[in-house]
Formats: C-alpha cells, sequence, structure tokens
C-alpha cells in the first residue's frame, strides 16, 4: 500500500519521463522492496555509495559538495520520502510472549516500563517527544500572524507542509539545493494548492538572501554546510522581531556530508539574541 507521498511521486516521475504511471509505480516498487528504504542496510549502501564517489566529489569544497548532492539526489530522495512511512506500532502484551527475539523484547519492556518513566519524571523528555502535526500545531500557537515561513535545508518539508494543513493561508519558501527532491517538493506543495515559492542553492547562488518571514524552519542543515554562520546571518536578518526558528543546535557526529557538525557558534548566536520557548523552538527578541 503506497501512501500520499508515493503516489504523487510516482505522478512526478512519470509527467517527468512521459512514462506511464503503472509502469514508473512498478518499478519504484521494485526498488523499495529491494533496497528497503528505512532500513540499517540502505543506509549502509548509501554511505557506500557516498564513499565511493569521494574521489570526485571534495567535501572541502562548496561547489563539489553541490555536485555530489546532485549526483546522490535519488538517494536522498528515497531517504527523504521513507521519513512519511508508519512509525512501527508497539507489540501488544499478547505479541510479548509470541516474539521470537526475547532478548530484544526485555530491552524494550526494560526502556518502557523503567527508563521512558524515569525520564519524564525527571524532566528529560525524549527525541520523539513532537510528531510534524504538534510542531505544527505549536508554530502556529505562538505566531500571531500569517505564517510566513523559510524551510531551509527544506528536503521534502514535512513541518511546513503539516503547518499549510491547518492554516491555508500560510506562504511557504522551499530553500534548498536544486536537485530532485526540491522540484519534487515544489511538485507536491502545488499540487495540493499550497502557497509555495522555491529558492534554489546552486554553485552561483550559495546562501541565498531570503524574504522577510515569521517563521524559519533550520533542522539538521547547518552541519551540511561549509560556512553556517553565514546562513544563520541571512535567517537572522529576514526573521522578524518575535519571529520563531525550529531546529535542533547540539553539536552533530562527524560522518559523511556533515561538514561542520560543532555548533558553538550558532548556539551562541541563538542565546545572545533569542529566547528558548521549548525543546527545538526560539523566539527572536532582538
Amino acid at each position: 500500500m503506497l501512501n500520499d507521498i508515493e503516489q504523487e511521486f510516482i505522478k512526478f516521475v512519470s509527467e517527468k519521463r512521459n512514462r506511464s504511471i503503472s509502469t514508473i509505480s512498478s518499478v519504484y516498487l521494485e526498488t523499495k522492496n529491494k533496497f528497503k528504504f528505512t532500513s540499517d542496510y540502505y543506509r549502509d549502501f548509501c554511505n557506500k555509495v557516498h564513499e565511493l564517489n569521494k574521489i570526485l566529489y571534495d567535501d572541502t569544497d562548496e561547489k563539489d559538495i553541490i555536485d555530489s548532492y546532485k549526483f546522490h539526489e535519488l538517494l536522498h530522495n528515497f531517504r527523504l520520502i521513507s521519513y512519511s512511512f508508519p512509525k512501527k506500532s508497539k507489540p501488544s502484551l499478547k505479541e510479548y510472549f509470541n516474539l521470537k527475539k526475547i532478548k530484544n523484547e526485555i530491552i524494550y519492556i526494560m526502556k518502557e516500563l523503567i527508563l521512558k518513566p524515569l525520564q519524564e519524571k525527571l524532566g528529560k523528555k525524549t527525541r520523539t517527544e513532537y510528531s510534524l502535526k504538534e510542531i505544527a500545531e505549536f508554530l502556529l500557537i505562538n505566531i500571531k500572524y500569517r505564517p510566513i515561513i523559510v524551510d531551509y535545508g527544506c528536503g521534502l518539508a514535512y513541518i511546513s507542509f503539516n503547518i499549510a494543513r491547518i492554516n491555508k493561508t500560510a506562504k511557504i519558501y522551499l530553500v534548498d539545493i536544486d536537485c530532485l527532491y526540491l522540484d519534487f517538493a515544489e511538485y507536491y506543495f502545488q499540487k495540493k494548492k499550497i502557497d509555495v515559492e522555491v529558492i534554489r542553492i546552486t554553485k552561483d547562488n550559495l546562501y541565498p538572501k531570503l524574504p522577510n518571514h515569521n517563521i524559519c524552519i533550520a533542522n539538521e542543515v547547518f552541519e551540511h554546510l561549509l560556512d553556517p554562520l553565514q546562513a544563520f546571518d541571512n535567517i537572522y536578518e529576514s526573521l522578524q522581531k518575535e519571529g520563531l526558528l525550529v531546529g535542533n543546535f547540539s553539536d552533530k557526529s562527524e560522518e559523511l556530508f556533515h561538514v561542520s557538525p560543532d555548533f558553538s557558534i550558532i548556539r551562541e548566536k541563538i542565546e545572545n539574541n533569542f529566547e528558548k520557548i521549548g525543546k527545538i523552538f526560539y523566539k527572536k527578541i532582538s
């Protein structure tokens, strides 16, 4: 069973290639079943393809990074689509006694019945604290005017999409590298009749100036930029006073495409110019 975003992607490719929907659907399903986009196998496969091509793409050069993202765009696109897949449901009590991997189940029970309640008691919320809908609702509650959103490093822009589903007046600016998944995001938003414009990052426009806005989604993006401070300054200058910033600004792991894993300079900027109003939410105060 294909979800809505998968169906729209198939239509997008069908129009792009002038092939029938049934043909593209068949190829997509075959690829999905073979590579299992949410699996560790697929993540490892992507990493190996990236490593194999490092000889062509130097991650210390911004223009090479653009070329690399363009080359790997389909790999990344399937990863982004997989974020729309339903999360695995928790097993019922009856299923506990039917599972073969008893060791894994014991670990699961320990986490759910002991560790998680302890975290909540201590006020340490888990990474999965907010659903996409909850993030969208929180932002809309805390903004006074029509939401004008810059989604920086948008991918398939799931948060922005949820905001636009709730508030039909929302204006969305999608900002990302000029590649397949940005084309698809634009197509998807337009099909859903969302007011959207696209700002494409290219070799000649690495750190684009941004439109005036009151919400900026910049989650999991600065680690991919050789000059994250330039991108942050562009966001800051165009974000309205009392505008909202969304993101996880803790240091990242050192891995492929994480060319700037140290976020200390970004955190310093945020501490001096923003008020923290939630785990990943900040309000501009100056």
